[in-house]
């Protein structure tokens, strides 16, 4: 595969108008996977050298047929799948009409498929896409928040174990955060609003990456009415508080949105009933 990597052999086979419509055709046969993962990478790693040899491998269908070869109802190993979203991300996150065709083609259903059915490193690569295209456009935003991106984002930084992925399901959630319509969305279910402040619980010293992505998103929320009045019913709204008494930015922030709303007398009583 490395050998694709030298200018002149990329150039000659984006020019030779059958390698691209012949390696587009393999992604197709499910009989031979091998061929199917060779035909992924080879396609990425043409596209790599610059636009217009992008432009070349994805007018011949090649978004749709990757977003195919991540349909679960058919067999296909984890590896060729991981391939498949790697391919992805190398061909189509640098232009708009690329996500556009990944989000005609159902590409964010399969991407919250495995983000929630995924094994460790299925799940991380559903989850890199998931980072990255949530900050491409708003209207991406709006589209994952109406597909159900926000729980799971959630869920992911409570269940995971490793840092880094707790950092990016963080990101990505606040990310989101930046849109009406997933902040409204997002306080209708108690949880969601519950399970962040719960996650800001004192478990070190300085709050972790993941927690600031966490916090910032509750200063969108903070913004509404609605999201004030979540906040401050949660049981874990004394997460929240001490973070304010550390002198933790964000945490000082978001408490004088609350203070300063018509709802400040129940904030303190809510706070005065926690032990």
């Amino acid at each position: 595969m490395s050998i694709v990597g030298v200018e002149e052999i990329r150039k000659y086979m984006v020019a030779d108008a059958g390698a691209v419509p012949v390696l587009v055709s393999l992604l197709q046969d499910p009989a031979d996977e091998g061929a199917q993962i060779q035909a992924m990478e080879l396609l990425a790693a043409i596209a790599s050298g610059d636009n217009s040899s992008r432009e070349v491998v994805l007018q011949e269908g090649t978004a749709e047929s990757l977003v195919r070869a991540l349909d679960p109802g058919i067999p296909r190993s984890s590896k060729a799948r991981e391939v498949a979203l790697r391919a992805i991300d190398a061909l189509c996150f640098s232009s708009p009409d690329s996500i556009d065709r990944l989000i005609g083609a159902v590409f964010l259903n399969r991407v919250l498929f495995f983000l929630r059915n995924g094994d460790t490193t299925l799940q991380h690569c559903a989850l890199k896409a998931a980072h990255r295209l949530c900050h491409v456009s708003e209207e991406t935003k709006k589209a994952m928040g109406d597909a159900g991106f926000m729980p799971e984002l959630v869920g992911i930084v409570q269940a995971a174990k490793s840092l880094e992925t707790r950092e990016m399901a963080a990101e990505a959630l606040c990310a989101m955060m930046s849109v009406h319509r997933n902040r409204k969305r997002f306080v209708q279910d108690d949880r969601n609003v519950a399970q962040v402040l719960q996650l800001l619980g004192p478990d070190e010293e300085k709050p972790s990456p993941a927690k600031r992505f966490l916090l910032s998103t509750l200063v969108h929320l903070a913004d509404s009415n609605s999201g004030r009045r979540k906040i401050m019913s949660s049981e874990h709204v004394r997460n929240l508080e001490k973070l304010a008494e550390t002198n933790v930015t964000d945490a000082k922030k978001i408490v004088k949105k609350l203070g300063g709303s018509k709802l400040r007398n129940m904030f303190h009583g809510i706070w005065s009933l926690r032990p």
